[in-house]
């Protein structure tokens, strides 16, 4: 009798879930790329990643098996954990003003860090760019319910939207690249300039 095959998986079927010890790798290959795009920008050797995530080059490529699907995983994560930010300060009532300053210096953080990436990723986008407006729309999104909550309580002038304040946030990054300290004092200006009563308290954190 001939041996039987396991059915194949239907088209658009959910992936399996990945082992335990593959999940482990996954990680830290994303993690050790993040460091290594941060440092070195999109052309990192993906060699140099996989021997600090400690495996080797064929499971970097079981994973990911091109460099864009690696910048991908590294810069949606990046994305998602902005997103989730915005979530959870909603979530736990989060004072409206320091909320959303919080949460435009994680974004600033974001854009410093990535902006090559994402500019990478546009160029070589194989879907005309739809995943990435996609993540722009989540980011925009996560802003705008923040948003919403700061102008209730009265902590930000009538008439800013979140695309202005994403502008914002991306011409200020821009203009002081990775300096992330100059970033910093330059949108705590801007934002204190947008409360209708005075400063709020400077965003937690280093």
């Amino acid at each position: 009798m001939a041996a039987r095959h396991p059915a194949a998986a239907p088209p658009g079927a959910a992936p399996r879930p990945l082992r335990v010890d593959a999940q482990r790798n996954r990680e830290r290959l994303v993690e050790a790329a993040r460091s290594a795009f941060a440092e070195h920008g999109v052309e990192a050797s993906l060699d140099d990643i996989a021997r600090a995530a400690g495996v080797g080059s064929g499971t970097l490529y079981r994973h990911f098996p091109t460099r864009t699907s690696l910048l991908e995983a590294v810069f949606t994560e990046s994305a998602t954990a902005v997103c989730t930010l915005a979530g959870r300060s909603v979530t736990a009532g989060a004072d409206p003003a320091g909320a959303l300053r919080d949460w435009l210096h994680a974004f600033a953080a974001h854009v410093a860090t990535f902006r090559g990436i994402g500019v990478y990723l546009i160029r070589t986008a194989d879907d005309d760019g739809a995943a990435m407006a996609r993540t722009h729309h989540e980011i925009r999104d996560a802003l705008a319910s923040l948003l919403d909550r700061a102008r209730a309580a009265g902590a930000l002038r009538a008439g800013m939207t979140a695309t202005d304040l994403l502008v914002l946030v991306n011409g200020i990054t821009l203009a002081t690249r990775q300096d992330l300290a100059a970033g910093t004092r330059l949108l705590d200006l801007v934002l204190d300039g947008l409360v209708p009563d005075g400063p709020v308290p400077p965003a937690a954190g280093p």
